[in-house]
C-alpha cells in the first residue's frame, strides 16, 4: 500500500516538474509577433504598390510602341485617346472607327497633359505628331513621360 502511495506521489511530482509555457511567456511571444507584423505590413504594401506602378508603366510603353508600329505598318489613323471622366486611355482605329483596347489607370491614379496633348498620334514614319511631356500621378509618386522629337520612344522618369 505504501509503495502505491509512493508511486502516486512520484507521479504528481513528475507532473509538477514538466516544463511548459507560462502565461507571461505566451503573451511576450504574441506581443513580439504582433509588433513584427505591424512593421512588415507597410513594407509589403509599398512593394505591392511599386510593382503595380511598374507594371502599368511597362504596359503604357508597350501600348505606345504598338500605336507607333500600327501607324507605320497599316495606316496613320491609330491613336491613344486619354479621357479624364473615366480616367483611362483607349487605342482607337480612326479609319475603321473601332476601339482596339481600353486601359483604365490604376486606382487613385491620375494624369495631366503638360506640353503634349490627347490624342497621342504618330506620323507614318513613326515620329510623334505633338512631342512634349505628360505626368502620371500615383498616391505616393509622380512619373514624368517625355515624348521626344523623332522616332525615339517615350521615356518615363
Amino acid at each position: 500500500m505504501e509503495l502505491q502511495k509512493e508511486k502516486s506521489f512520484l507521479g504528481l511530482q513528475s507532473l509538477r516538474n514538466r516544463s511548459g509555457f507560462t502565461l507571461t511567456e505566451v503573451l511576450l511571444v504574441l506581443v513580439s509577433w504582433s509588433a513584427l507584423l505591424l512593421i512588415i505590413s507597410p513594407i509589403q504594401h509599398n512593394i505591392i504598390s511599386s510593382i503595380k506602378a511598374e507594371h502599368f508603366l511597362e504596359q503604357f510603353q508597350s501600348d505606345l510602341l504598338l500605336t507607333q508600329q500600327l501607324t507605320m505598318q497599316d495606316h496613320g489613323s491609330y491613336y491613344l485617346l486619354f479621357q479624364k471622366q473615366t480616367n483611362d486611355y483607349t487605342l482607337y482605329d480612326g479609319e475603321s472607327n473601332q476601339t482596339m483596347f481600353h486601359r483604365p489607370l490604376p486606382k487613385d491614379w491620375s494624369y495631366q497633359m503638360n506640353t503634349t496633348r490627347s490624342p497621342i498620334r504618330f506620323n507614318r514614319n513613326g515620329t510623334i505628331r505633338h512631342p512634349g511631356t505628360m505626368r502620371f500621378y500615383s498616391p505616393d509618386r509622380s512619373y514624368k513621360v517625355t515624348f521626344p522629337f523623332g522616332i525615339s520612344r517615350a521615356t518615363i522618369e
